[in-house]
């Protein structure tokens, strides 16, 4: 999946891209699938058996998309550094590559708000990104769905809650 901006990402060879072949599908890419609105609610309490056995699908809303855009952009546009807008990219990639094994094992956010409504965060590994996501049941599979990408530094739980 390529997020860089339409205008620069086709200048810049694939390699040094986000990876392309990701197994995960934004809104806007999902081809016919179901959109993010519609994967329903069911928290992750409904799942039987081992959290560390289940491999579980991958959606982003247009909102987390949205918001690695826009860090994306600040990156490239006002910090001029195409290099570090790349790295991010594929940080971002390997850290949601990487929740199909481990979203059901990672912590929930602090706040108990979010703790009751089953946000968790995972971090990227290389980067001071987190994303928030929950665990939906749809068609009978376990589906992690990020709903937001904030940078460290900002008080992600709490505009996370106001935002919504």
């Amino acid at each position: 999946m390529n997020k860089l901006p339409n205008d620069l990402s086709a200048s810049f060879d694939s390699s040094d891209s986000s990876y392309s072949s990701s197994s995960y599908a934004t809104d806007a890419e999902s081809d016919g699938e179901e959109i993010i609105d519609e994967i329903g609610t069911e928290s992750e309490d409904e799942f039987e058996g081992d959290d560390s056995l289940i491999t579980y699908g991958i959606k982003i809303t247009r909102k987390a998309e949205e918001q690695l855009q826009r860090y994306l952009e600040y990156l490239i546009y006002k910090k001029k550094n195409m290099q570090a807008a790349v790295a991010v990219s594929k940080d971002f990639d390997e850290t949601v590559d990487s929740l199909t094994n481990l979203a059901g094992v990672l912590r929930l956010c602090e706040d108990e708000d979010l703790r009751r409504r089953g946000i968790k965060k995972i971090f990227l590994k290389r980067h001071d990104y987190v994303l928030l996501y929950r665990i939906v049941k749809y068609d009978g599979n376990a589906v992690a769905v990020i709903e937001a990408v904030y940078h460290t530094l900002q008080d992600y739980e709490n505009l996370f809650k106001r935002e919504e």
